[in-house]
């Protein structure tokens, strides 16, 4: 998992931990020493995270962040606060100006990652739910609590904005969940014979909860459950005993992200059936949005008869996905094997581009297959895993663009010796670009990053793998030509009648030395024809506006 974090304290010693902390998990971090250039950071380039001191001079933490999600290009940017302060009225406030969580400094590594890494999945499965509620209607909250007491407490404290179904049996709130709608569940971890993480599991794998935020109750130092609940997708969590005022605060978060997430899935997607698939499929087509290089998703392309096909193929996949890793992890599986799964599977459920799916399905069976041969993974394991994968590439196999894509891979022909060089392009750009914000989206260093993650030594890496690269650098400059061509001729002109925002000099330099360090690669292709006039093309541009 990579992401771009925002570590804002006016404390220098602070700001180098939690960045070295943060480093060492591969996240890239920017840093700010007060409120004012936080906002300014947030303002000029994306941020998918921020840990947010509260004491600092000027604007504190908890001005910042209500600014923040006072913005619509802002609000959606989870936030963590990083604090001495560990009074309950404290965290009231913060959670009522809209922070995710707390951590108390000193702060634990292991909990600081965990969180930062389920705040991160969360953020991206907010748009998901299929259902979209009448948000005028009072909050529907499922509580599955084994004491009669802390049941009428929670009841109590919740009345002012959810009506609240309390269930004390763990099997019977399953068949409830699976029934009927709820906005948020509760889970009480309080069962003399019942596993609260497994239960959490379960909620999960369900087709009406798999996106309800889940909150976990549990007992103070209980760190290792929390961990692990995070883990699974819970989305916060409360220790025991409850304070009335904080709890309340929790869940009126939870319930008001859930309510902006419909509406912008609404807004944006005008609602979604279960009969249509989620994916949109294809390439990774490149393309200008005011002035900054993206990428823009294709929609996939299946033929009638087998849309219907399609989708219930896909439901097959997830909750199949669901029960696998539950085996897994009882099964006390490789962790290396249960994150790749997992990554495989949130691709699967998030609506991400088929091409990619496909790829990881490629990679998560070649791990497989490895520990299978070291003798580390079980027959009944390995035949699941190869199973599962057998689904995930039936299910992108009923679409055009993975099937044109794989056809195109067997047709190249590459040398062992290429990919490293490949491999040390892609990756190059991917860093280089990753800083020119201005003129580059975040998500395509991103999508870099993660078809560098399915590249290994030559032998061991899929010709689906090396194509993907060349696809990417082929794809990026390709675009990058087309753009600079209509600055240079003029012709790049809005609706209103002016001129689009000039490319970076900078940037179109790091795609023209990519360009330039592929070419003998695209030889061997069959991409010279476009490439050399598409190189001469942003030489030309950089010529006139350097």
């Amino acid at each position: 998992m990579t992401a771009r974090i925002l570590v804002v304290d006016d404390i220098l010693a602070n700001v180098k931990l939690l960045e070295a902390r943060l480093l060492a998990e591969y996240f890239q971090v920017l840093t700010a020493a007060d409120g004012n250039e936080a906002l300014a950071i947030c303002e000029r380039t994306q941020v998918d995270l921020i840990l947010l001191d509260v004491m600092m001079p000027g604007l504190d933490g908890f001005e910042v962040c209500e600014r923040l999600k006072a913005k619509g290009k802002t609000a959606h940017i989870p936030v963590i606060f990083i604090t001495a302060l560990d009074q309950p009225a404290d965290r009231v406030r913060g959670l009522k100006a809209g922070a995710d969580d707390f951590l108390t400094k000193p702060v634990n590594d292991l909990q600081l990652i965990s969180r930062v890494k389920s705040l991160l999945r969360l953020a991206e499965t907010q748009t998901r739910s299929h259902v979209v509620r009448n948000a005028t209607n009072p909050a529907s909250v499922l509580l599955v609590d084994a004491r009669a007491n802390s049941q009428g407490q929670i009841i109590k404290t919740l009345k002012p904005v959810a009506d609240v179904a309390a269930i004390s049996d763990p099997q019977a709130a399953l068949f409830e969940a699976a029934e009927n709608w709820f906005d948020l569940v509760i889970v009480n971890a309080n069962f003399d014979d019942y596993d609260p993480l497994r239960l959490c599991s379960r909620f999960r794998s369900l087709e009406r909860t798999r996106f309800v935020p889940i909150m976990l109750i549990t007992e103070r130092g209980a760190d290792d459950i929390v961990i692990r609940a995070l883990d699974l997708g819970i989305n916060d969590y409360i220790f025991r005993p409850i304070d009335p005022s904080e709890f309340l605060a929790r869940c009126d978060n939870l319930l008001n992200k859930k309510k902006r997430a419909l509406h912008t899935s609404t807004v944006e997607g005008g609602g979604r059936s279960h009969g249509e698939t989620k994916h949109h499929p294809g390439a990774l087509l490149f393309d200008f949005v005011d002035g900054r290089l993206t990428i823009i998703p294709s929609s996939g392309t299946v033929s009638s008869p087998d849309r219907a096909n399609a989708a219930a193929a896909l439901e097959v996949v997830i909750n199949d996905a669901h029960r696998l890793d539950e085996t897994l992890v009882k099964s006390n599986a490789d962790y290396r094997l249960i994150e790749i799964f997992r990554t495989l599977s949130a691709l699967t459920s998030s609506g991400e581009n088929v091409i990619k799916l496909g790829l990881m399905n490629i990679e998560c069976l070649q791990m497989a297959e490895s520990f299978d041969r070291a003798g580390e993974l079980s027959a009944h394991l390995f035949g699941a895993l190869r199973t599962q994968c057998l689904k995930t590439h039936m299910y992108v196999s009923q679409f055009e663009e993975w099937n044109k894509f794989s056809a195109n891979a067997t047709e190249i022909s590459v040398d062992d010796s290429d990919v490293p060089r490949l491999t040390d392009t892609v990756n190059n750009l991917a860093t280089e670009l990753s800083w020119q914000t201005n003129d580059v989206d975040t998500n395509v260093p991103k999508s870099l990053e993660f078809l560098l993650g399915l590249v290994h030594e030559p032998r061991r890496t899929s010709k689906k793998a090396v194509y993907a690269l060349i696809s990417v650098i082929e794809g990026i400059a390709l675009s990058v030509a087309r753009y600079c061509s209509d600055i240079l001729e003029g012709s790049a002109k809005t609706a209103a009648g002016h001129m689009k925002k000039a490319f970076g000099v900078a940037t179109a330099a790091i795609v023209l030395n990519a360009a330039i360090s592929y070419f003998d690669i695209a030889a061997k292709v069959g991409s010279t024809p476009w490439l050399s006039p598409a190189i001469e093309i942003i030489k030309k541009y950089i010529e006139a506006f350097r």
